[in-house]
């Protein structure tokens, strides 16, 4: 089984288009780290500024899913 592709949205000439990686704002609005980011092998794209509402909402599923993963394993 592949390794599932994290992917953002991004707004490129007002079409959404996958982006390159989650922007820093992004990240620190879903209270991630760009260290905690790397290790959940996250993208991040550090050219970017803007941050979107829903690729939070991406964010904070991925961090509560690693946090259930982290649970089962101990």
């Amino acid at each position: 089984m592949g390794r599932m592709q994290i992917c953002p949205n991004v707004l490129s000439a007002g079409k959404k288009r996958h982006g390159r990686g989650f922007s820093p704002p992004e990240l620190e609005k879903a209270g991630l780290t760009w260290h905690q980011a790397q290790l959940l092998q996250i993208p991040v794209d550090r050219r970017r500024e803007s941050a979107h509402a829903e690729n939070v909402k991406v964010l904070d599923y991925l961090k509560s899913e690693a946090k259930k993963a982290a649970s089962i394993r101990k």
